[in-house]
């Protein structure tokens, strides 16, 4: 599960919106009353009426913050957690306990704790993945989209953790160099005479060949993995 930074926002543990600031402004019209948030600023926070339906139930929590020109800015906290479970995660400041709807405040809590781990990992996404270059209009076809990114984002870190196990070199590799240099060596593809792959070999000269031919051999039963000229 990955947790998005943009004007769609979600704590939850299931499922995610993709970022879209006119969706969450569009779900967050039928948020019938703001509470004012007595923490911060030019902040109100709101029970979504009419949530975008998901397979399994959830919250739906509307944010919005007062911009330096006046207008709002709109964000969407969408969680499958009740208040019993967000007690054993966030304690709720006095100034909030005897406000209404108590699970708006222990889910705003709660995402006010967040660290800076997911924002680093949406922007590798961006730069390695391009996951910002490609939009859809229509959300179930953006939702389909943001879960393909997520697959890919996941292949992309099982593959750096089965290579770094075998090399330290790629331990610090990130999905952008993971993308652009490593998933990019040339090489050559020797078959059998039955179509079946019987050798590999790559590009001698690319920088990372020599440890990803090491790295990635033991995965390969029955393939070899060579290095030469190409």
């Amino acid at each position: 599960m990955k947790i998005s930074t943009g004007s769609c926002l979600a704590i939850t543990f299931s499922e995610s919106l993709a970022y879209s600031a006119k969706r969450a402004e569009k779900v967050l019209k039928s948020v019938q009353t703001w509470y004012a948030d007595s923490k911060v600023k030019g902040r109100e926070v709101g029970l979504v009426a009419s949530p975008h339906p998901y397979v399994k139930p959830t919250t739906q929590i509307g944010v919005r913050s007062r911009r330096k020109n006046g207008k709002w800015s709109y964000h969407l906290l969408v969680t499958n957690l009740s208040v019993e479970q967000f007690q054993q995660l966030y304690y709720l400041p006095p100034m909030w306990r005897h406000c209404p709807e108590p699970i708006l405040w222990f889910a705003l809590g709660v995402y006010d704790l967040r660290g800076g781990g997911c924002e680093t990992e949406f922007k590798a996404d961006k730069h390695g993945l391009g996951i910002t270059k490609r939009n859809k209009k229509k959300f179930e076809a953006q939702q389909m989209l943001q879960l393909l990114a997520d697959l890919a984002h996941n292949l992309c870190i099982w593959v750096k953790t089965a290579l770094a196990s075998q090399c330290r070199r790629f331990a610090p590799v990130g999905i952008l160099r993971l993308v652009r240099d490593v998933f990019t060596i040339s090489g050559q593809v020797v078959l059998d005479a039955r179509g079946n792959i019987k050798q590999i070999i790559l590009n001698q000269e690319d920088p990372f060949a020599d440890e990803f031919q090491q790295a990635i051999q033991p995965f390969l039963n029955g393939i070899t993995v060579n290095l030469g000229k190409i």
